[in-house]
């Protein structure tokens, strides 16, 4: 289990890696299969001759021991026991054109490891045992529906066909809805389910807290993917709400950015945003409301600083804005650009921090 999660998990660092500096079955291949009910639900594109991974490994030559990152990784989880994996002839057989992380439920204050499977349709079963069978202790697997079911145990493995009874992920209304739109051929699809999380924390949290931030004081659901591109790796996701989020203390326009043209071509990345002035009034708010003595802090902090939050600093970020990171020689550059009304003021307040 620890070689197959470190092997999948090189497809986050190549991609990641490769931003910093398919398959053909989508985010819903194996939903028809999986319980609705589940908290996590993530599909790593493993057709390592398909176009996702031609784009990684491009990519990913482009930074120093950037080469041959998956053998590599086979070797580091190797170190830790016996035996000698290759990943051509080992790991690639063992795995289908696309691997399945399905976390049934995150773990409250137990400490324990949430309880997770993993599926594919391997190219060759028998590559997926004499894997399975590699670690000091094997993993547990049986076929469901045409799926390789992995697991730390038989127990495991039986927890997941029972929570199979019900409805399939496929089915779920709010799962259609999250990955509606995201790109079908994607490195890696995630699907996130905050109900699910919040049951198994067992907690009652306090509407009133949260309704600065989600509509109804629920969490939204994530439909998430991270494509690689020519040059590097692109991000996307959406966001289900229980409720209308129009009107929400936090909710904001959507915007054109703009500084785009402002900004240098040479970026190692980009954060845009807008209108942040809005809800640090809305967070400030909810703060003053719930912890009073957080506010006192804050206005000692002002007191300090000789500047107010809330009418200096805060229209700093009335506007556009953007974070971009730059090569620098010794250490990154890191710029901050902010749009303001009053530039004067602006220059102003920061000379007085």
């Amino acid at each position: 289990m620890r070689l197959i999660a470190a092997t999948l998990l090189a497809a986050l660092v190549a991609a990641v890696s490769a931003a910093c500096g398919g398959g053909d079955g989508g985010p819903g291949g194996a939903a028809d299969v999986v319980p609705r009910d589940v908290a996590l639900y993530a599909v790593v594109d493993t057709d390592f001759d398909g176009g996702q991974w031609d784009a990684v490994e491009e990519l990913a030559a482009k930074f120093p021991g950037g080469a041959n990152l998956m053998q590599r990784i086979v070797d580091e989880v190797e170190a830790d026991g016996e035996g000698d994996l290759d990943f051509e002839e080992d790991v690639r057989p063992a795995l289908g054109p696309e691997v399945v992380f399905v976390v049934l439920e995150f773990a409250s204050d137990s400490g324990e490891d949430p309880p997770f499977v993993v599926m594919t349709q391997p190219e060759d079963e028998e590559a997926l045992r004499r894997l399975l069978d590699e670690g000091d202790e094997p993993a547990a697997s049986r076929e469901v529906d045409g799926w390789q079911v992995v697991a730390e145990d038989e127990a495991m493995l039986d927890r997941f066909d029972a929570a199979r009874d019900g409805p399939a992920l496929a089915d779920s209304d709010v799962f259609a809805e999250a990955m509606d739109g995201l790109e079908d051929e994607a490195l890696v699809s995630l699907f996130l389910d905050p109900e699910t999380i919040a049951g198994a924390a067992g907690a009652e949290t306090e509407t009133e807290a949260l309704d600065a931030f989600y509509p109804g004081g629920a969490a939204p659901a994530v439909g998430a993917t991270l494509t690689a591109e020519d040059e590097g790796a692109r991000a996307d996701a959406r966001l289900v709400y229980s409720e209308d989020v129009e009107g929400a203390p936090l909710a904001s326009e959507p915007y054109e950015a703009e500084l785009t043209g402002r900004i240098p071509g040479d970026v190692l990345a980009y954060v845009s945003f807008n209108d942040l002035e809005g809800a640090f009034s809305a967070v400030r708010d909810m703060l003053s409301e719930s912890e009073p003595e957080l506010e006192r802090q804050l206005g000692v902090a002002e007191a300090f600083l000789g500047v107010s939050l809330e009418e200096d600093v805060a229209p700093l970020f009335a506007g556009e804005g953007a974070l971009y990171v730059r090569p620098g020689a010794l250490i990154p550059e890191v710029t901050l650009v902010t749009e303001v009304e009053d530039e004067e003021q602006a220059l102003a307040t920061l000379d007085r921090i």
